[in-house]
């Protein structure tokens, strides 16, 4: 079963994710940027950066993403700096 979170439209929303790997806090030294892609109810995408603490990853959501009433979609891309 995936958790399905519920919030209230316009209020501050704050999601963070604790990343793990196999169970344990992941390594994102190696992570250069963080995106997050918000598909909202009308199917209109709002993306973001974000930044991590840690293995934290604090993702606030914006009035953009908040516009429309409804389920919305989060999809959240690690890409990994050049070496």
């Amino acid at each position: 079963m995936i958790p399905l979170p519920q919030f209230i439209q316009g209020d501050t929303n704050i999601i963070e994710f604790k990343i793990k790997y196999n169970g344990a806090d992941a390594d994102l030294s190696d992570i250069g940027r963080i995106v997050v892609n918000f598909r909202r109810p009308d199917k209109k995408v709002i993306s973001r950066l974000l930044e991590a603490a840690g293995n934290d990853v604090v993702y606030e959501m914006g009035l953009d993403e908040q516009e429309k009433a409804g389920y919305g979609e989060i999809e959240i891309l690690f890409i990994v700096t050049g070496k």
